[in-house]
């Protein structure tokens, strides 16, 4: 089995602003600067969005109980991978044997520093040592 990790996320607009976790109600995708007509959002934008929204958005980088990062300013609420979700993700995974890699989708979406796949590349070398390709 390959695991798959997107290095795009969700944007949704929240029906209360102060009622932000995981699941909770939202109106449809959210609208803005970078997202789709769908909801959909580059990584690359999503931290543009944090950067551009610093005093006032909330960035959680890993909820546990759901292991996805999020990020929420006002009604406009992105769920998406963060470095530290692949993280517990890939070390997840390769706790089941029949997982023989993991793979990326959207490779355009992701940042100019490549964290994202630096942060999976670390992290399934920790216990294997070399790489699938």
């Amino acid at each position: 089995m390959i695991f798959g990790l997107p290095f795009d996320g969700w944007a949704w607009k929240l029906e209360r602003s102060y009622n932000h976790n995981v699941f909770s109600p939202a109106q449809g995708p959210a609208q803005g600067q970078n997202i789709s007509m769908e909801g959909l959002i580059e990584y690359r934008n999503i931290k543009k969005f944090i950067v551009d929204n610093n005093n006032n958005a909330t960035n959680v980088l890993i909820d546990h109980k759901y292991p996805i990062a999020y990020t929420h300013c006002d009604n406009t609420w992105i769920a998406y991978e963060s470095e530290e979700s692949i993280t517990a993700k890939i070390a997840k995974v390769k706790i089941n044997l029949a997982m023989l890699g993991y793979f990326v989708s959207n490779i355009a979406a992701h940042d100019d520093h490549d964290s994202l796949s630096k942060a999976a590349s670390r992290e399934w070398r920790k216990s294997y040592g070399y790489y699938w390709w």
